[in-house]
């Protein structure tokens, strides 16, 4: 069964844009079950409308990769009751990686990786917090260990 992740907003944006992105490539090759919720999809349609992200992810295209989520991606309700962090923006992540029981929490940005307090807790729950390069080394690194087995 391969791992679960929650990608943020940020990487999903960038998965979005492009399918030649490797997070969406490791998702489509089924390296990993992409978890999302109702809130991160609101969150994703909402960044996507902004004119700064549409000189690179048009209008159309952002529908488009909400559908292959919708028809793809495993959708659970974000827990609320979450530990605290920096950003009470991030609060439907974590919530949804713990609703949904993932192995990762993919993020683009520092935030939750300097939160070495919510890191430790994600950590007992068996979410690792990190960025997409580390993440698809991981999920190589998972691959080449099955297939040695």
């Amino acid at each position: 069964m391969p791992p679960k992740a929650v990608i943020d907003t940020n990487e999903s944006i960038r998965a979005s844009a492009r399918d030649t992105k490797p997070v969406r490539q490791a998702w489509m090759g089924n390296a990993f079950e992409w978890v999302t919720s109702e809130a991160l999809i609101n969150e994703l349609l909402d960044v996507a409308s902004r004119p700064k992200v549409q000189q690179y992810l048009s209008p159309e295209n952002a529908t488009l990769f909400v559908e292959l989520l919708r028809a793809r991606a495993t959708f659970v309700t974000p827990i609320t009751d979450t530990p605290p962090c920096r950003d009470p923006d991030d609060l439907p992540l974590i919530g949804t990686a713990i609703a949904g029981k993932t192995d990762y929490l993919v993020i683009a940005d520092n935030d939750l990786l300097d939160d070495p307090e919510l890191q430790s807790t994600l950590a007992k729950l068996g979410i690792q917090v990190t960025m997409a390069g580390p993440f698809i080394t991981a999920l190589k690194n998972l691959t080449q260990n099955a297939d040695a087995d």
